[in-house]
């Protein structure tokens, strides 16, 4: 969770060399098996420099009292032991209960990423692999569900999309689908990278509402726009009111999703809101090209 607003996205991923120094293992015991350090690093400059951050995409050793920065829990590294010794193994092209002994092939996700291979680290670090998780059939770049979550999974080869569920239907017909807002879009009102948050809906732009707006959501429209990631969100109408319909309230994202449209929320034009709750966001670096915020006329 977030522990102070700042414009530095920096994340703990759960390594130390706390007991022996230069000796890094993760925070549940595990030894180190792969790295992905910055060059140079780990240094320990200051001869304390004994936790590990996320640093955009590489490794940099800090130290642990430092507090200032966003800390999040990627649940998605949190090593959780799937048994597979009882119950049937699911070879087909569908999955049964929650996918964990789902075997089939299928490789892509609810938007269309490909998935990457369990046994390599870009462009997503993560501890899941055939060695460590034996019974959790994490073979080429299948669909999987090693930690328990609610259906298969896996983690994307876009940089910028770290995990989505993947494109496999449900033996029993229940796997929710998302189908397209006709005539959807979204932008920025105020700067290139930063201001309110309006979506395009039934012929007309409107707002989002700040309640129970998170980093999440915020990370979910600064890549639809095009950047990296969100640098922060911006409740109580900070980049001045809009006018016109609110279109969305209670917006709650998990963060992987690839566009708004497809997040939780109260429904079109249902809110209990005022103009003075508009949401806006800033974000962090385009991956190049144009992005779709507006200068406020």
């Amino acid at each position: 969770g977030q522990v102070e607003s700042t414009y530095r996205p920096l994340y703990w991923i759960g390594l130390n060399d706390l007991a022996v120094e230069n000796n890094f293992v993760w925070s549940n015991g595990q030894p180190l098996t792969v790295d992905y350090w910055y060059t140079g690093e780990p240094n320990d400059d200051l001869s304390n420099e004994d936790c590990v951050e996320l640093y955009y995409s590489a490794w940099n050793d800090i130290p642990c009292s430092n507090l200032n920065y966003y800390i999040c829990e990627i649940s998605k590294d949190s090593p959780f032991i799937i048994d597979t010794s009882d119950g049937p193994i699911d070879e087909g092209p569908c999955y049964s209960g929650n996918g964990d002994k789902y075997r089939g092939t299928a490789n892509t996700t609810v938007s269309g990423y490909d998935c990457q291979r369990w046994d390599q680290q870009r462009p997503h670090l993560h501890v899941y692999d055939a060695e460590s998780y034996p019974e959790a059939g994490l073979e080429e770049n299948y669909c999987r569900n090693p930690d328990g979550a609610d259906r298969p999974w896996c983690y994307t080869t876009d940089p910028n999309v770290r995990w989505e569920y993947c494109d496999v239907q449900s033996c029993d017909g229940d796997t929710p689908t998302v189908s397209p807002v006709p005539g959807y879009d979204i932008r920025l009102v105020g700067g290139t990278s930063f201001g309110r948050v309006e979506v395009f809906y039934n012929g007309q732009w409107g707002t989002v509402c700040d309640d129970n707006f998170m980093k999440e959501d915020a990370d979910v429209v600064c890549r639809e726009l095009g950047f990296q990631a969100a640098l922060q969100f911006y409740p109580d109408a900070y980049f001045e009111p809009g006018d016109g319909p609110i279109w969305l309230d209670e917006v709650g994202c998990v963060g992987t999703e690839s566009s708004l449209q497809y997040c939780p929320n109260s429904g079109w034009g249902v809110h209990n809101c005022g103009h003075n709750e508009d949401v806006g966001v800033s974000c962090l670096e385009s991956k190049g090209g144009e992005n779709k915020a507006a200068e406020e006329e």
